[in-house]
């Protein structure tokens, strides 16, 4: 049993869902926790359901970060307040303190912390194309340098991480993203799927994410199948290439430029034939995770860890930055009926190897033999 102190503050998106789930599968281990949250996170209720349910195991530490910009700026020059912070998570003597993702508060609170007893979860070893900015990357990297130890989600980078920051191999723990089970409610069943002829793009839309990549392979598609739909979801600046390729391909485009709320998550995925990933760069990806956990196969691009989540069994991996790739692996998938039910195949992949419970546990012994 371990006193792990867990230290997030960001306030939306697929790693808070993360961070619950973590948090759930090391309590249910025989774990206590202390969890350090942003008092504006989302589903903030369901972090109090957890402390609730486990009182003597669970508690959580609520931190005001900010609800607007004057507040952010205002609130990250109060360096005192974060020595303040770093001194409570030091007074809990915990075997470990935990960052299921690095914010900028939390890299500058580690920095005030005993690095010995940190573990950092690095889900990008370097920024992607559209998101890197110089004071946050320097933040970061500071932090995972002070942290002793690290965690990725794919095997790979455990060598790149440990020469970008000087750490021994040794110290890095390699975990798979977890599953992301959270949002299906449904629990609809694909053994009798039959085509819509609908794709999907799903997420932040951000250059690093190849969505022009699609859209110009989508112009070739409808030559081919000129029934095929394309719904894209999330929020996002288009590029004006990407918003003349909308306008131009017209009524076979289904656009959701906007925040996704959690409970409006599993719509997007209905009627659904499979994900498209048509990323230029990443590491691993959540929206795989995601869709597994829907029943619904990916046809992604081969990079980062993707060959880490996408097998034969529940998808299929092209080139980057190709849209004949593109527009012959979507050919490939329609054309063969055993692509289009994966789905059922990738949601027992999701249970048996992506599981959090499995991730937790790895994590546990992984500290376990460094402590």
């Amino acid at each position: 049993m371990k006193k792990i102190g867990i230290l997030y503050l960001g306030r939306k998106g697929g790693p808070i869902v993360d961070t619950l789930e973590l948090c759930k599968c090391f309590v249910a281990q025989g774990n206590n926790l202390v969890i350090y949250l942003s008092l504006q996170i989302e589903n903030l209720e369901k972090f109090q359901k957890l402390e609730s349910d486990y009182k003597d195991k669970v508690k959580l530490v609520l931190l005001h970060t900010y609800n607007n910009k004057y507040e952010f700026m205002l609130r990250t020059l109060n360096v005192f307040r974060f020595i303040k912070i770093a001194n409570m998570i030091k007074k809990e003597q915990f075997d470990f303190v935990y960052l299921p993702m690095i914010t900028l508060w939390g890299a500058i609170i580690s920095l005030f912390c005993n690095g010995e007893k940190i573990n950092s979860a690095v889900h990008d070893p370097e920024s992607h194309l559209g998101e890197k900015n110089k004071i946050v990357d320097y933040l970061f990297y500071r932090c995972i340098c002070h942290s002793k130890f690290i965690t990725v989600f794919s095997k790979k980078f455990v060598p790149v991480v440990s020469k970008l920051y000087q750490k021994k191999e040794s110290n890095i723990c390699a975990l798979k993203l977890g599953a992301y089970t959270y949002y299906r409610n449904k629990g609809t069943d694909r053994d009798n799927y039959q085509k819509q002829n609908r794709i999907l793009f799903f997420g932040r839309i951000v250059e690093y994410k190849g969505l022009k990549y699609l859209l110009l392979a989508m112009k070739e598609l409808l030559k081919y199948n000129p029934e095929l739909k394309l719904r894209i979801a999330g929020n996002g600046k288009l590029s004006e290439e990407e918003q003349n390729l909308i306008k131009e391909i017209g009524t076979n485009i289904e656009l959701h430029n906007e925040w996704i709320k959690d409970e409006d998550v599993e719509s997007y995925f209905d009627s659904v034939d499979f994900v498209v990933l048509p990323y230029v760069e990443g590491s691993q990806s959540g929206v795989i995770s995601l869709s597994y956990s829907m029943q619904i196969p990916v046809l992604a691009t081969n990079v980062g860890g993707f060959d880490e989540q996408v097998n034969s069994k529940t998808g299929l991996l092209i080139e980057p930055k190709s849209v004949n790739a593109l527009v012959n692996g979507i050919l490939e998938m329609y054309n063969n009926d055993a692509f289009i039910q994966k789905g059922k195949q990738a949601e027992i992949y999701l249970k048996e190897e992506l599981s959090w419970s499995v991730q937790a546990q790895r994590l546990i012994n992984f500290m376990d033999q460094r402590l």
